[in-house]
């Protein structure tokens, strides 16, 4: 069997950041604002926005936002996500009975990648059903003449399972995103956060 050399492209990426601010006196680093963004569709996240009111349920609505868009089979960008936005991400995450985590190291524990996975059963009933123009199938609503995407979710009985997987775009593109953005002549450049 000979195997093809051609190379295809996955447009199906994004990105998310989290900034951080330092609390007086402890030396912790606390959440403070999040987004993810594919194409031209951008979500920011703030602390005390409704849903909200801590970093840590800032962080599950990012993700569960994700996990119940359509962009719920992308891969997603963090920049040093190994180093840094890992451990805020997995703290905040395992405490989410319905989310599991994948993890991938590599021999000297650098983090290569997190897949994030949503479990979550499915409704009862008829899915193939008509309800205001749309055909609900499997819990997801799709508008007439509209195809359902190849890549629904995998079914196991009464569940199904929405993941995303996360790579840590330092691991290819070494440099701070401030000196990447000049590196590439980009004309919106990273800009400074006050993180304290």
């Amino acid at each position: 069997v000979e195997l093809s050399k051609e190379r295809t492209q996955d447009i199906r990426i994004g990105t998310i950041d989290i900034e951080t601010f330092t609390i007086e006196g402890s030396g912790k680093q606390m959440v403070r604002s999040a987004g993810w963004c594919v194409k031209d569709e951008i979500n920011i996240y703030n602390l005390g926005d409704e849903g909200c009111p801590n970093p840590h349920q800032l962080l599950i609505k990012l993700f569960e936002d994700i996990l119940n868009s359509k962009y719920y089979s992308y891969t997603f960008y963090i920049h040093n996500l190994a180093n840094f936005d890992s451990i805020l991400i997995i703290d905040s995450l395992t405490r989410v009975d319905d989310i599991k985590l994948s993890i991938v190291m590599k021999d000297d524990n650098t983090l290569v990648s997190l897949t994030v996975n949503k479990i979550k059963k499915r409704l009862e009933g008829n899915h193939s059903n008509m309800q205001g123009g749309a055909v609900i199938y499997k819990n997801i609503r799709w508008r007439r003449g509209i195809s359902a995407p190849s890549s629904l979710p995998k079914e196991q009985g009464n569940i199904y399972n929405r993941k995303i997987k996360i790579l840590d775009s330092l691991l290819m593109l070494n440099g701070s995103l401030r000196s990447l953005a000049t590196d590439f002549n980009c004309i919106t450049t990273k800009g400074h956060f006050p993180h304290k």
